[in-house]
């Protein structure tokens, strides 16, 4: 959202409920104020639409498959340009898709995590004690937001790993390939700009 559309919450405030400051007190009723809806609906005629997304998508498939033992990472650097020079160049991340396909005895002993080219790291996928199922991970699509307004430009870093969990039975995990799609806005210097890499 531009500077342009920001409501600022005291203005949608009933007027009997009263402005919200640092020294408001909630109501037990309705914590810190009633919204109103309708004046809600009204500013959003007034709202400055953003360009199209854009979509720029790097495939990599890992050749030979790699083996990710208990206990074991699995690293995978992706250089991308973001589609540079292309009409779908992506200037500033909304957000990041991964595409992954991982073989797991216990799909709920991998945790997947994605760092961007400015070093966000992101959890993508955390341990689940609970999954223990055997079908592993077959085109799971996982997404981040916490790149948001970064440049996509750079090397990324998808990173798998396998933590067995005591007490149960594992064999490990393969990584087979994955899909980076990086969401992004076309004007480059705003964060809600749209374009993707």
């Amino acid at each position: 959202m531009s500077e342009d559309n920001i409501i600022f919450l005291n203005d949608l405030l009933l007027p009997h409920v009263g402005a919200i400051s640092t020294f408001s007190r909630p109501r037990i009723q309705y914590g810190f104020g009633l919204l109103d809806a309708g004046l809600m609906v009204q500013q959003t005629t007034l709202f400055n639409t953003v360009s199209p997304q854009r979509k720029c998508i790097k495939d990599v498939t890992l050749h030979p498959t790699r083996i990710l033992s208990p206990g074991g990472v699995v690293s995978v650097d992706i250089e991308s340009d973001a589609c540079r020079g292309r009409k779908n160049e992506v200037n500033t991340v909304e957000h990041v898709q991964v595409r992954v396909s991982i073989s797991a005895v216990c799909r709920g002993d991998l945790s997947i995590s994605l760092a961007s080219p400015a070093g966000t790291v992101s959890l993508l996928l955390d341990r689940r004690p609970n999954d223990a199922s055997t079908a592993g991970l077959k085109n799971w699509t996982l997404m981040t937001v916490h790149c948001w307004g970064e440049q996509p430009q750079g090397l990324w870093t998808f990173q798998a790993q396998y933590v067995a969990e005591t007490g149960r039975k594992h064999c490990g995990a393969e990584p087979h390939n994955d899909s980076a799609a990086h969401y992004r806005r076309a004007e480059t210097s705003h964060c809600d700009a749209r374009s993707t890499n």
